[in-house]
Parts: C-alpha cells; sequence; structure tokens
C-alpha cells in the first residue's frame, strides 16, 4: 500500500503579467507567489496552428503546452519543492476564430474592427491549465467573456482597462466543451452578467482567474499529491492484459471462472493485471482504505453485447470529488466539478486520445467519457468517436455482482488480446497484440505505429533485442506467449 502523503503544497502563477500576478494573489487561498515564465510562447503557438480553426480548442492547446513546458523546465533546473503550478492565458476571438496581436497587416486589423463594429460584440476566451511540478496532469479550463459595444472600436489590440468606456453590458462564464463524431462542441455556461459600471466582477474571466477556478486547481493539486501515487503504482506493476483471461477462462466460458478471480483474496491480478474490472476494484479497495469515500461508475462498452462494459472510480475527500480510471491507464486523479467543466484532455498511446468530461451532459453529477481515436498524430488530426455517458454508479458488493458476467460477454465476443506495461505517465511501455486462432503476433513498444506480424520465435528475439531476458515484463510476455501457441 502508498503511503498518503499530507504536506502542503504552495499554489504558483508562470507569469510576468502584473495585472494577472495581482488577481493570482487576489484568488488563491493560501500562500502562493509567482514565478518566472520559462516557455517560449511564439514557439508554443507555431507548434499548436494546426488547431487555429477553432479558437477555443487553438488557446486551450497553448494553454496546455505552456504549462509541459514550464513544469519540464522547472524540473531541468532543479530543487526538490513540489507546488500547483498554474499558467493564464487570453486572446481575443473572431467569428470563432483566434486573434493574435502580432502579425497582423493593416488590411486584416481593419477587418477585424469592422467585424467588432458591425456585430457590436467582442468576445475574449481565457484559459487556465494547472497540475504539479512533479506530477503528470494537465487540466485546462476555459473561460469567456463578451462586451457588447455601443460606440465603434478604432484601434487594435484593445486595453482591458479601456473596456468599460465604450461598452453598455458584459457577460462572462465557463466553456463547456465535449466531443460528438470526432467535433468539439462548446457551450456557454454564464456565471455573470450585468452593466459595464462593475466591471472587477468580469474581468478574471478575461485571463480565467477567478477565484473559484483557483482553488479548483489548488485543490486538484493537492489531492493529486496525496492520492495519486496510489494510482500511478498500481497501473505501472501491473499490465492491462486480457490475454490470461483468454487462456485461464475462456475455455469453459464459465462465468465461475471470473467471480473467482474477482474475490478479494484472489492473486490473480497480482500475478497477471487484468482488464479494467480488476484494476477498478484494486484501485477502490486501496483508496478506501486511504480514507476516501468510494463509488464505483458504469459505462457503455463500443461493444453492444456488453451494457456496461467499462468502469471506473469516483472518490471524494470531503473537499471534492475525483474520478480514477485506471483500466484507461490514466494516473492521476481528475477533479469533478458540476459548475467547473475541464476542457477535454488526452492521455494514451496509440494514436488514441482519451477525452474526459465532467459538465454533466448526462444530466447528473457524473464524469461522462469521450474516447476519440485520431486519424493522423497531433494537433489538428482528424478525430471520430462519440461520448460514453455514465451509466450507473455502485458500491463495491454491487460491482462484484456484475462484473463476472461483463468479462464472460466480453471473451465471448473477443477476437484480439493483449498484454500492454506501462510507464508512470500511463504511456505504454511494451506490449504483444494477438489476433485469436492466428499464428503470429504484433510487437507494440511506446508509441510506435508498428502493425508487422511476427512468429513467436522473431518476437522472443526481437523483444530480448531492445530490452534484456533478465526484464520481467518481457519474461512474462514470453511465457504467456508460449501458453497461447499452446491452446493454439
Amino acid at each position: 500500500m502508498i503511503s498518503v502523503e499530507k504536506r502542503e503544497i504552495l499554489p504558483v502563477l508562470a507569469s510576468s503579467n502584473f495585472g494577472k500576478n495581482e488577481m493570482f494573489a487576489r484568488g488563491v487561498s493560501s500562500i502562493g507567489g509567482t514565478i518566472k515564465a520559462l516557455f517560449n510562447e511564439d514557439e508554443i503557438k507555431h507548434e499548436v496552428l494546426g488547431a487555429s480553426g477553432d479558437g477555443y480548442r487553438y488557446v486551450a492547446e497553448i494553454s496546455k503546452r505552456k504549462l509541459d513546458d514550464q513544469r519540464r523546465l522547472e524540473i531541468q533546473q532543479g530543487g526538490n519543492s513540489d507546488f500547483a503550478m498554474f499558467v493564464s492565458d487570453s486572446m481575443m476571438i473572431i467569428d470563432g476564430k483566434p486573434f493574435n496581436r502580432d502579425g497582423n497587416s493593416p488590411e486584416q486589423i481593419q477587418k477585424v474592427l469592422d467585424e467588432i463594429n458591425s456585430s457590436r460584440n467582442i468576445e475574449f476566451i481565457g484559459a487556465l491549465s494547472f497540475g504539479r511540478k512533479f506530477g503528470v496532469s494537465n487540466f485546462t479550463v476555459l473561460t469567456y467573456f463578451t462586451a457588447t459595444t455601443f460606440k465603434d472600436v478604432d484601434s487594435l489590440p484593445i486595453s482591458i482597462s479601456d473596456l468599460p468606456n465604450f461598452s453598455e453590458k458584459f457577460e462572462a462564464g465557463y466553456i463547456s466543451c465535449t466531443s460528438h463524431n470526432g467535433n468539439f462542441e462548446y457551450t456557454k455556461k454564464k456565471q455573470v452578467e450585468g452593466m459595464a459600471d462593475n466591471f472587477d466582477i468580469f474581468r478574471p474571466y478575461i485571463s480565467a482567474l477567478t477565484p473559484e477556478l483557483i482553488s479548483f486547481g489548488e485543490k486538484s493539486a493537492r489531492f493529486e499529491k496525496e492520492y495519486g501515487a496510489i494510482a500511478e503504482a498500481l497501473i505501472v506493476d501491473h499490465p492491462f492484459n486480457n490475454m490470461t483471461f483468454y487462456t485461464s477462462c475462456n475455455e469453459s466460458q464459465d462465468v465461475n471462472a471470473y467471480c473467482r478471480i474477482l474475490q478479494d483474496d484472489s492473486d490473480y491480478f497480482d500475478i497477471h493485471g487484468g482488464s479494467c474490472a480488476l484494476f477498478t476494484l484494486a484501485l477502490e479497495k486501496q483508496l478506501r482504505d486511504s480514507g476516501l469515500e468510494t463509488k464505483i461508475v458504469l459505462y457503455p462498452s463500443d461493444r453492444p453485447v456488453v451494457k456496461n462494459g467499462h468502469s471506473g472510480i469516483l472518490a471524494g475527500d470531503g473537499n471534492g470529488s475525483y474520478y480514477f480510471d485506471p483500466g484507461m491507464s490514466i494516473p492521476y486523479p481528475i477533479p469533478v466539478n458540476a459548475n467547473i467543466p475541464l476542457f477535454p484532455f488526452s492521455s494514451g498511446t496509440d494514436g488514441k486520445d482519451i477525452l474526459v468530461n465532467v459538465a454533466d451532459a448526462n444530466g447528473d453529477s457524473l464524469p461522462d467519457l469521450y474516447i476519440v481515436r485520431r486519424n493522423a498524430c497531433g494537433v489538428g488530426a482528424e478525430m471520430e468517436g462519440e461520448p460514453m455517458l455514465a451509466s450507473q454508479v455502485m458500491d463495491r458488493v454491487a460491482y462484484k455482482g456484475v462484473a463476472p458476467e461483463i468479462l464472460r460477454k466480453f471473451e465471448k465476443v473477443r477476437k484480439f488480446v493483449k498484454i500492454d506495461f506501462h510507464n508512470a505517465d500511463g504511456s505504454r511501455a511494451v506490449g504483444i497484440l494477438h489476433k485469436l486462432k492466428s499464428e503470429n503476433f504484433v510487437v507494440k513498444i511506446g508509441k510506435e505505429q508498428n502493425t508487422n506480424e511476427m512468429t513467436p520465435e522473431q518476437v522472443s528475439e526481437y523483444l530480448i533485442g531492445r530490452f534484456s531476458r533478465s526484464d520481467k515484463r518481457i519474461n512474462y510476455i514470453l511465457e504467456q506467449i508460449e501458453k497461447i501457441v499452446e491452446l493454439n
């Protein structure tokens, strides 16, 4: 059992902007501060240019990359102090597309001014990304601010402090995002509206530095520091493995075989790992033993024969709710708040993104999942996928009553089996994929997009050449291949 570390973690904003620093200082609930921004903003904007057709996503991607780079560069500089790290961004959006302050011709600027003065509307999108310095999570929340103008704007960029001088009405709130048919869809969640004479209420939404949002990020980082290591260790120490189900349970297709491996006194998971059902039960017990209140959440599978084929854990400490999904190899808790929607984030390898949205898409307060597969890698790639809305919540005893039948149904329709070992960040380290009843296997290492089939002998030679015969993961994979060969 991983011990829970209950030490304070201070919030810091990576920024040299005086106005942002001042808002951040007003919003933190404890002693916080600011640190030098180490990231290169121009390089980041160029890297995510493929997302610029979608202004909301463009701002979010920039913010995420800034946090990733800041974290990497802070660690390179050394020091053992952990802290909750924030980066803040804001950008004006014109007709759904971002307006960058630099690099615009006079003609482009005039076109934007004409659009603003014609619509009598100015929109800013703010983005706040947060995570621990020594963590791997990177969460982003988008805010919006709109101003209804009563006279023409004659120059760009617009000074934020001048907005009340030519605006009569303001509105601000959060941006909720979901994914449908591979497209991001956005909904504005209004928090405040009013006249321009009360600008101080609206100002934090321009840069996504509302006190509520800063507090949300602080609590998330503290919770991850205390409980994230439990999920991380579970994912690193146990492979995602449905190959052994096939060799040990599939021949009889007896539901009692699955009942036995799901018992609390079974050593199956410790030896073989398993699918999301076993990961869910193992992590739920550890979190509950650590003092958290836990519930198991069920989701529909992408296979119609299995109604509730996926599961995760909803855990709370009295100060907030968090979602864990070890079956999808997400090694950190995801904060759940019905009022604050997370922008979808990526976790996974092999060209697949696991996007999690907790914005109440199903009429409840449970986190809804979006599994999105990219047709190409990188920002701007075409995506496809459907939402997996939370379908049911139950306790451990009830879940153990339904999980064996779920596993049995999966094995009856399964055509491929696999074993995947993972790194601490949830990415694949090494794995093997096998089409049932065939003679060959496909080796998966890291993010390599390998689809070449190999014989068992070729797999053994290849893996030992890339790793080592003394690597326990490689030994285990080769042992399971031998069992598959015997069964075939």
